[in-house]
């Protein structure tokens, strides 16, 4: 598998990498053979982050015995420096090491949320005393809006940046990546496949590598998964002219209105299944109503829709300024009757709604 500098730090690393949220989907025995598995497919750059859940612990036991085969990047949403300090200190423990290569802050939101975590006495200052300690060894930094990162680029302060970059979302391309060309800052990628939603996984993957950013953080559950996706970025070619084609159809076709699976809007307070019922369509085009009623009584979730109060907060929170309510209530419009025209029809298959 090709190899990149990530930027200023001078880490070697594959160009595929792993993300570290679908692990907390894994039990800590599978989850942990996965990462060794990848390790040994040279897989050597895996992303993870205290909001991860246990993440950070499974990613930990994965390269135990081998810490110095792995580059391993995690991150804390923490603006001060106590809650900084604290969150590092955190990492440290759950990953079982005493260093951590690349400690992000998580998710700066605009350039007011970027001006708390550089103030005097804030987060910065903690990441910088830990790098000087040793516990961390290059400091950087995350965001959804291209826009937030050049301001971050622009500080002076980060060796790397790290972002949704994909077929869909192209705007990196307009000023982020240049300026961090220019400035020897590593651009790491997250949501290649738009959190699951591209359907053309190899040609995803190799309109990404075929640009200049340094490392895609790739979730995978299955050690096929890790194997695909290395084979795609050791034989990976420049996409042909029909190929490209092909692509951007289907980023129109998608449009920019679609759930990338982050979870920011979760918990509802009100106890609605967001991320189901913004899955609903890519869920019932990839699986159908039997596998989707038969395996997981999907009724259920998608009844939780009438919960939603539409109190907006769950929008607030959306880093990709969704209008999730309304995507709720399409949703539901749309599935509920279908999968209770299914249950009338099986009854007794499922345990229905409730």
């Amino acid at each position: 598998m090709e190899r990149r500098i990530l930027g200023s730090t001078g880490l070697e690393v594959g160009v595929i990498g792993m993300g570290g949220i679908p692990l907390t989907r894994l039990t800590v025995d599978e989850a942990a053979e996965l990462v060794s598995y990848a390790l040994d497919r040279g897989v050597n750059f895996i992303e993870t982050a205290r909001g991860y859940m246990d993440s950070e612990k499974k990613v930990g036991l994965g390269v135990k015995g081998r810490r110095d085969k792995a580059i391993i990047a995690t991150k804390c949403g923490a603006k001060d420096y106590d809650g900084m300090a604290k969150g590092i200190d955190q990492s440290l423990e759950a990953l079982g090491t005493d260093y951590i290569d690349i400690y992000q802050i998580h998710y700066i939101k605009d350039q007011e949320s970027l001006k708390q975590a550089l103030a005097p006495g804030a987060a910065m200052q903690a990441l910088r005393k830990a790098r000087d300690e040793g516990k961390i060894r290059h400091i950087g930094v995350t965001a959804h809006n291209p826009g937030a990162l050049v301001h971050c680029i622009e500080a002076g302060e980060f060796s790397n940046v790290q972002l949704p970059f994909n077929i869909v979302e192209r705007e990196a391309c307009d000023r982020l990546i240049p300026l961090a060309q220019e400035r020897n800052v590593a651009v790491i990628v997250m949501k290649p496949l738009g959190g699951g939603i591209l359907p053309n996984v190899r040609d995803s993957l190799r309109y990404i590598l075929q640009q200049p950013i340094s490392v895609i953080a790739l979730g995978m559950r299955l050690k096929s998964e890790v194997d695909e996706n290395v084979a795609t970025a050791s034989s990976s070619t420049p996409l042909s002219e029909s190929e490209m084609a092909a692509l951007m159809r289907q980023a129109d076709e998608l449009g920019n209105t679609f759930c990338r699976r982050c979870s920011y809007c979760m918990p509802c307070p009100q106890g609605v299944s967001i991320e189901m019922l913004l899955l609903a369509e890519m869920m019932y085009v990839r699986h159908g109503i039997d596998e989707l009623m038969a395996a997981m009584n999907w009724d259920r979730y998608l009844a939780t829709a009438e919960k939603c109060e539409r109190c907006e907060q769950c929008a607030d929170k959306c880093p990709y300024n969704l209008p999730i309510p309304d995507l709720i209530a399409y949703a539901a419009e749309k599935f509920m009757p279908i999968a209770q025209q299914w249950r009338a029809q099986h009854p007794s298959q499922g345990e229905g709604a409730s």
